[in-house]
């Protein structure tokens, strides 16, 4: 009897502690993860503003990398809308391409913050003509 007494909470506090400790590395590893998505979104909707401005080699491998990035942490809306507007010319010339880049900024803000109507994202992006 005294032996039970000893073992039984020795081995709930070790299973207690195994859960979690099981737990915290599980949690750890999502936010790492939810922390580099949002960096690789951040870094996309960048890299794209800064090819707006600055064509060059830099700006373009900002944005494959952002790219690469997106296609392995992002969310399967996001990564979609990406290809959608790899469907476009890629670049924010004409109301095609503008809606579709709008669609990954809209399916970005579902996912990691607050919602915002799409036509207030497009006159912040693009101004109140495009």
């Amino acid at each position: 009897m005294d032996i039970e007494k000893i073992l039984l909470p020795t081995i709930t506090a070790l299973l207690g502690a195994a859960v979690a400790y099981l737990v915290a590395i599980r949690t750890e590893t999502k936010k790492k993860h939810i922390e580099e998505r949002t960096k690789c979104y951040v870094d996309y909707v960048k890299s794209v503003a800064k090819i707006k401005h600055d064509p060059g080699r830099d700006s373009l491998i900002s944005l494959t990398d952002a790219i690469a990035r997106i296609s392995v942490y992002g969310s399967s809306e996001v990564v979609k809308s990406l290809g959608n507007f790899s469907d476009t010319k890629m670049i924010l010339d004409d109301t095609d391409s503008i809606k579709a880049f709008l669609k990954i900024i809209e399916k970005i803000r579902e996912e990691t913050s607050d919602v915002v109507d799409v036509e207030v994202l497009q006159k912040i992006l693009f101004g109140s003509n495009s």
